[in-house]
């Protein structure tokens, strides 16, 4: 971790707007321009995801990410590796290269533990080594048979290879997730993986309506209409899988071509002199997204970062727009042997 990295600094609630180019943000010293979720609290536009960062790797690349000035930390209990990004947290908290208030942590109940909702988000603070979540999302609308602490496979399966349903309502989920505001073990809570219908139960039901609804979304699959409905209702969108799967993941896109090698956005790259995935990042937050682009690179984490230094045209945003081919990436039901996409 570099030393001599820029302090952190937080971003108080009633912070003036600024033209950022970024709708609803406001800026921030380090960490990068930030938004005030519905819950009064503000989360950095751009973080760093740790999804499929391998073990003996995803802590320096956590400390590498705080150094660069990434102050937003996407995490979740199945990706197996909270316990050592815990430990690069306290590492970076205890000698004083950055506070705790001026991290965001998200992380995320697993399927198989809609039932048991207090005690997974305890010991997912066990294992991140934290006494709150800024924000804990259900990870996925499906409540699934299996036991606790995200055991591989993650499921238990029926005879046919299938993932067992609890039989627990999402509002039922819902509730256990408000208790723990009540509690002061996370002081957002918030949904991934909901698509329309699924998204406007909860807003039915909700007491504490969630702060963000975390989806995919990049250039291949905008869900433009979804987005901007999300944030008419006040919830904010954050983007997971930002770059369309990249190169390296191909197996994961199932073959689907990639928008980093897509001509448009190229041409717009090189008249910024930045790069496809900057101009794939920058699009994401003009239009009103978070992001989470993962990388265990410093140089991948640097230029991930490097987004406020350009801003896109509106002609270039219609260009990066018409891209869209409604091209998801991540179609986690085949992992479970049941239809679902998201």
């Amino acid at each position: 971790m570099a030393a001599s990295a820029a302090p952190a600094a937080s971003v108080s609630a009633g912070a003036p707007p600024q033209d950022l180019g970024l709708p609803g943000a406001v800026a921030a010293k380090c960490g990068g321009p930030a938004i005030k979720l519905n819950s009064g609290h503000m989360m950095p536009l751009v973080g760093v995801g740790t999804f499929r960062a391998d073990p003996g790797v995803v802590g320096e690349a956590v400390k590498e990410a705080i150094a660069v000035g990434y102050r937003h930390i996407d995490c979740a209990a199945v990706y197996g590796n909270e316990k050592e990004v815990g430990a690069a947290l306290k590492e970076c908290i205890d000698s004083g290269f950055v506070a705790r208030e001026d991290l965001f942590i998200t992380s995320k109940l697993w399927n198989t533990d809609h039932h048991r909702v207090e005690e997974a988000c305890r010991r997912t603070l066990e294992h991140l080594q934290l006494d709150y979540l800024d924000l804990y999302l259900v990870h996925f609308p499906l409540a699934f048979d299996g036991k606790p602490g995200c055991e591989a496979p993650g499921f238990e399966a029926d005879e046919a290879g299938r993932a067992k349903m609890m039989p627990k309502s999402l509002q039922d989920t819902w509730r256990d997730m408000e208790a723990l505001t009540d509690a002061g073990l996370a002081r957002s809570i918030g949904v991934s993986n909901y698509e329309f219908l699924t998204f406007n139960d909860c807003l039915a039901y909700a007491r504490v309506p969630p702060a963000c609804n975390q989806i995919e979304a990049h250039p291949y699959f905008a869900v433009d209409w979804f987005v901007q409905y999300c944030r008419s209702k006040g919830v904010a969108v954050v983007a997971h899988t930002p770059l369309g799967g990249a190169a390296a993941n191909a197996a994961w896109r199932g073959g689907a071509s990639s928008p980093l090698a897509d001509d448009a956005i190229n041409a717009i790259a090189k008249a910024h002199g930045v790069s496809a995935a900057q101009v794939c990042l920058r699009w994401a937050l003009q239009r009103g997204t978070a992001i989470i682009p993962k990388s265990t690179k410093r140089h991948r984490l640097e230029e991930n970062f490097a987004l406020f230094e350009f801003e896109l045209s509106a002609d270039e945003m219609a260009a990066v727009a018409a891209v869209d081919k409604d091209q998801r990436s991540n179609k986690s039901g085949r992992n479970w042997g049941i239809e679902f996409k998201a």
